[in-house]
């Protein structure tokens, strides 16, 4: 008749009412039923294919006054709540990640009836983009393929995973401002910009932002795009696949990550355009979002790696989605052990993202700082930023943002990727004072200077 349910940690509690034809025609009252389900212990027990639709079909031929019955809607109900979630993550058709022994990937390779090829490493922890061969490209299929191989499990220290899609986290809207400074004002940059407004030398902290690429042409950009003892931009493009690095490797053709670098270092006090958080700095692009904002984990991955070998203390990443991929919690992990701190957007979904996860955001990570947004006209939580007293940190502007995007242009845009970098240039400009403070530090000093507002007591 009716069912609610409600996710605690890892169960779900279903409540059914129920009854039958006879029991409404005698006038009787429904009856309840309420089931805990262990929704690891049954999902564990499901091929990776299954959907929400194959869970529920397999209630076929069953009797519904049975109380078996009743159990079994309960447990597919919960399969089905999963599966729903699961389905809303997209991956990359014809690509897995494994972690294995050089050995163990070439033996994948070679395996005939697996069909699968290396493709190339991903990160510097020791996984491999490998690409399914033939016709059969679903991720999920082949990574049961590979457990099935050795029946049902890996060997110790394996792991294989999809490679989700993530897109950027940004809600475009007209152009509403003129120019940036009520969210400058908002997070007291003003203030800020009295004791420094940035470091561009060669000692001034290196901010990479993890995104579109960035459009190094713009006025307002290119005197703070990092370059090389030469002088020569360096960029690096990710994304599907490519590794390359050069001056215009990285050019972004979409704008959502020009309009980051705007908010993180606009050129200040040039009479052109916009200010950013850093009047002056030290910003690498890495590419891995398209031209249509989306792109791949291995290649986020890729772009991790690279960001750190070329000594980013700060790294701005308004995109996530997908689920939980090990590969990108083992590389971030490696970058805070370099001692990054990774600033991500919350996300854009109105949801809870302590119950309802979303990634990158909601890795258990000391140096993940995940933002949400805000409105600056009014201090309220944006209606559309997720939320979570864990895994958000803390929130700033991202409604109505104006800032740097393609050709000499500039836009006004909304989204927590507005937000992100907000706090990833108030990073940047913690650093330029005092180069020597650990990322610890620096988190501690933007945690311990937000305005405490009594609404977001619910957040």
């Amino acid at each position: 008749k009716s069912c609610s349910q409600v996710q605690v940690e890892d169960n779900i509690l279903i409540q059914f009412d129920y009854t039958t034809e006879a029991e409404v025609a005698s006038g009787r009252s429904l009856a309840s039923v309420v089931l805990c389900v262990d929704l690891p212990t049954v999902i564990s027990s499901l091929p990776p294919a299954t959907t929400a639709t194959t869970a529920m079909t397999r209630l076929t031929g069953v009797s519904r006054s049975s109380a078996l019955s009743r159990l079994l809607l309960a447990v597919f109900s919960a399969i089905a709540l999963h599966c729903q979630v699961a389905s809303a993550q997209r991956s990359r058709d014809g690509y897995i990640l494994v972690k294995a022994p050089q050995n163990g990937v070439n033996a994948l390779s070679a395996d005939t009836n697996l069909g699968l090829a290396i493709d190339s490493s991903v990160g510097s922890t020791g996984w491999v983009r490998m690409k399914i061969t033939g016709n059969a490209k679903n991720p999920r299929d082949k990574i049961n393929n590979i457990r099935n191989k050795y029946s049902g499990n890996l060997p110790a220290g394996w792991q294989v995973e999809e490679d989700f899609i993530v897109t950027r986290m940004v809600t475009p809207n007209d152009p509403s401002w003129s120019l940036n400074k009520p969210a400058m004002d908002k997070i007291s940059a003003t203030s800020a910009w009295d004791i420094a407004t940035g470091d561009g030398s060669s000692n001034g902290p290196v901010v990479c932002i993890i995104d579109t690429g960035i459009n190094y042409n713009h006025a307002d950009l290119n005197a703070n795009v990092y370059r090389d003892g030469s002088g020569n931009i360096v960029t690096y493009n990710a994304y599907n696949g490519a590794r390359s690095e050069g001056p215009t490797a990285g050019n972004d053709d979409n704008s959502h990550g020009s309009h980051c670098a705007g908010t993180i270092g606009g050129v200040g006090n040039n009479g052109v355009g916009v200010t950013g958080v850093n009047w002056r700095t030290r910003m690498l692009g890495c590419k891995f979002l398209g031209a249509d904002g989306s792109g791949s984990t291995s290649d986020a991955v890729e772009c991790v790696r690279w960001c750190r070998s070329k000594g980013a203390k700060v790294m701005s990443n308004s995109w996530g989605g997908g689920g939980f991929s090990q590969s990108l919690y083992d590389e971030i992990a490696t970058a805070r052990d370099a001692g990054v701190l990774f600033v991500v957007a919350a996300g854009n979904s109105n949801q809870n993202t302590d119950t309802t996860p979303s990634y990158p955001a909601a890795y258990n990570l000391d140096n993940i700082v995940s933002v949400g947004a805000l409105d600056p006209a009014t201090d309220a939580k944006a209606s559309f930023s997720n939320y979570g007293k864990t895994t958000v940190d803390l929130f700033a502007p991202g409604v109505s943002i104006y800032s740097t995007v393609l050709n000499q242009n500039y836009a006004s845009y909304a989204g927590t990727s507005m937000a992100c970098p907000h706090v990833a240039g108030a990073a940047a400009l913690v650093w330029s004072i005092k180069s020597s403070l650990t990322w610890q530090e620096v988190k501690a000093i933007l945690m311990n200077s937000v305005d405490v507002v009594s609404a977001y007591s619910a957040y």
